[in-house]
């Protein structure tokens, strides 16, 4: 039985309520559209909501202090309230990765067992700074450098010590997995993988494709290798004049107006049914990522029977029926596409495979994982 929750700002705490006028007004956008959708579905009383936290961090963001402790501030600014309510009659304590590792070393301290959500690959930011330092396609956004240089600082400067505090860790993959064995605190008898489930389920195979319409889905272009899907579809457009790329959820304006990218169609923020639609029209989602923890895009999209190309580090492991390529290799990807766009049996079965692989993830299975962990003794 869950004693508390101890959050930030959600849709009724008075930010939450601010946010939702702020929406009636006509002058939502993501941030405030994201903040109504958070309704944890439990008793109010077992809520700790922390508005003054969040307030500190909307008032960090305008202070010269640095990105470094602006990150300081959104990943430990709560701890001090939280070690205030105490720990209660709880013997867990299910913590978010690196978040608030004071207020986790306290609940340890007072005899409770410590399961963190690992959600990442903490090593991927100084990679992610050296992309957007050479990588030609993001001269626009040099301005992400410093702030993937103070988020690797941060993860440098607690990983370790959360892995060693952490009785049990809770990863989606075994990418994640394996990109903890770097730190010299990872413990593998810790380790519990459990997949997270997708945010948009189709029940029916959807699929009715345009031929040649490839999307790419995201809105962090670096981590996700936006360079290498356009890379390849310039490549596939020289022998395929009737392949486009549909660039789906919310870019950096930037990226958007470099006419560098005027044969690319950018979107923008699509909602779940408009994003549905695009599922439904697609030929192959390109997502040649760097890094994720599990591609929850690549659930959504199978729900539909969209053929996928992707990389390792989307999560996935070599039983879904995708095609794998390599990090970072733009060649491998057109060649992908070609094949089945060249090859439209192939494409078909493979559009119904991975349709059928989305069928095998019950939505309640991260539930009655967890439920499994935390009462496996």
């Amino acid at each position: 039985m869950l004693e508390a929750l101890y959050t930030d700002s959600y849709r009724d705490s008075s930010i939450g309520k601010l946010s939702m006028i702020i929406s009636k007004l006509g002058l939502g956008n993501i941030v405030t559209d994201r903040l109504q959708n958070r309704k944890p579905n439990i008793p109010k009383e077992k809520i700790f909501a922390n508005d003054r936290w969040q307030w500190r961090i909307i008032l960090d963001r305008f202070s010269s202090s640095g990105r470094l402790s602006n990150l300081e501030c959104v990943y430990q600014g709560g701890a001090r309230e939280m070690i205030s309510h105490g720990v209660g009659m709880a013997n867990w304590l299910y913590a978010m990765f690196i978040e608030n590792l004071e207020f986790t070393k306290y609940a340890k301290s007072k005899g409770l067992r410590v399961l963190t959500d690992i959600y990442e690959n903490p090593y991927i930011f100084a990679d992610l700074a050296n992309e957007v330092a050479t990588i030609s396609e993001y001269s626009e956004l040099q301005y992400l450098k410093a702030g993937f240089e103070a988020e690797s600082a941060l993860r440098m400067k607690y990983i370790d010590e959360l892995l060693s505090t952490a009785d049990k860790y809770l990863v989606p993959s075994a990418y994640v997995r394996d990109s903890l064995r770097r730190s010299p605190n990872f413990d593998e008898s810790k380790v519990n993988i459990v997949p997270y489930k997708s945010s948009i389920k189709s029940t029916e195979y959807q699929n009715e494709p345009i031929k040649g319409r490839l999307i790419w889905i995201g809105n962090e272009p670096i981590r996700k290798g936006f360079s290498y899907a356009y890379r390849a579809f310039k490549k596939l457009k020289e022998h395929y004049p009737e392949v486009s790329l549909r660039v789906i959820g919310p870019m950096p304006e930037r990226l958007v107006t470099d006419s560098r990218f005027s044969d690319v169609i950018f979107t923008g923020y699509l909602n779940k049914e408009q994003l549905a639609q695009e599922f439904r029209k697609a030929d192959i989602y390109l997502f040649p990522t760097l890094a994720e923890g599990f591609a929850g895009s690549l659930l959504e999209a199978a729900g539909f029977g969209v053929p996928i190309v992707t990389t390792h580090a989307s999560g996935f492991a070599d039983d879904f029926p995708g095609v794998f390529v390599p990090v970072k290799d733009e060649d491998a990807i057109a060649e992908a596409v070609a094949r089945l766009l060249d090859d439209r049996s192939a494409r078909d079965a493979m559009s119904k495979a991975v349709f059928d692989y989305a069928k095998t993830f019950q939505s309640d299975r991260f539930e009655k994982d967890l439920i499994k962990i935390l009462t496996d003794e």
